[in-house]
């Protein structure tokens, strides 16, 4: 347990039995984690892009207006985005790459009563639902 950090997000930080939750990833992953993003932001710097979402921006997904986060690629180091925090950390339970989604896509497409289509435009790489 001294290996993993207290979690601190989100509404509930406790369990039934009054334990704090611990964070799914060891001390030694979330700092690995937290580098890659100071990596981000300094090649954003060097290139002369913001670090921080401009006032009024709208998230990415949601389009929300609310709090923006930095979204980058922990493997390439590279600024995705702006995100809000909520659609920032589904992308990370969902593994954040396309194949954690599109395995979440494919279990709500089983479960949906009417079985849709799900189609890619290979012009655009727009997926379409029928």
């Amino acid at each position: 347990l001294c290996n993993f950090d207290f979690n601190c997000s989100g509404n509930c930080h406790f369990n039934k039995e009054g334990y704090r939750h611990q964070r799914p990833e060891c001390k030694a992953c979330n700092k690995r984690e937290k580098e890659t993003c100071n990596i981000a932001r300094k090649k954003s710097k060097a290139a002369g892009e913001p670090t921080k979402a401009p006032m009024g921006l709208a998230c990415e997904i949601c389009n929300e207006v609310k709090k923006l986060v930095y979204d980058h690629d922990h493997e390439t180091c590279e600024f995705r985005g702006w995100l809000c925090d909520p659609c920032n950390r589904g992308l990370g339970q969902c593994g954040d790459d396309i194949n954690g989604l599109l395995v979440c896509l494919n279990y709500l497409v089983s479960k949906s009563p009417d079985k849709p289509s799900i189609t890619q435009d290979l012009e655009t790489g727009e997926l379409n639902v029928s």
